[in-house]
């Protein structure tokens, strides 16, 4: 499995890519209870045929964090990455995914590196272009976001 998982990831870095990186370790952790990273996403504003796109958002526990005493989370938490869309006369709010957070006073969580998640966002195309709103994570753990996108170089297109 490890061998096919490599092999799809080490073929999809060798193509044409887009990397947009909103949030880092060094982002500041949001203030107050349960708060959330809330971050201007640049996409792309042109129409761009992309094969994938990925979220990969990395935690880590870090004594950095705000939101108690512990470097991660007291207890675990639901959370959501939602992503705000205005229209003409609103916005409209679209869950791309939804996490519950790692539960550990003591946990390590991957170290230094962190422990890291992958979504499929290829379905979302239409909607990430241009600068939009996102409200991810908590102040449990430190966060590391990523939107990753590989260009259309063979069959199955989607308009980014």
């Amino acid at each position: 499995m490890s061998i096919c998982y490599s092999f799809f990831f080490e073929r999809l870095f060798s193509e044409d890519t887009l990397t947009i990186h909103p949030i880092s370790f060094a982002t500041s952790s949001p203030e107050g209870w349960v708060a959330q990273y809330e971050v201007l996403v640049d996409f792309p504003e042109i129409q761009t045929s992309w094969r994938k796109i990925f979220m990969i958002q990395t935690l880590k526990c870090d004594s950095s964090t705000k939101a108690d005493k512990y470097n991660c989370g007291e207890w675990d938490y639901i959370w959501d990455a939602m992503l705000f869309v205005p229209g003409s006369d609103t916005v409209e709010a679209f869950k791309l995914g939804s996490f519950v957070t790692p539960y550990g006073k003591r946990l390590i969580m991957g170290g230094k590196d962190g422990w890291q998640w992958v979504y499929d966002l290829t379905d979302y195309a239409p909607i990430l272009r241009g600068s939009k709103e996102l409200h991810i994570g908590n102040n449990q753990e430190l966060l590391d976001l990523k939107f990753f996108g590989t260009a259309a170089l063979i069959a199955g297109v989607i308009e980014f």
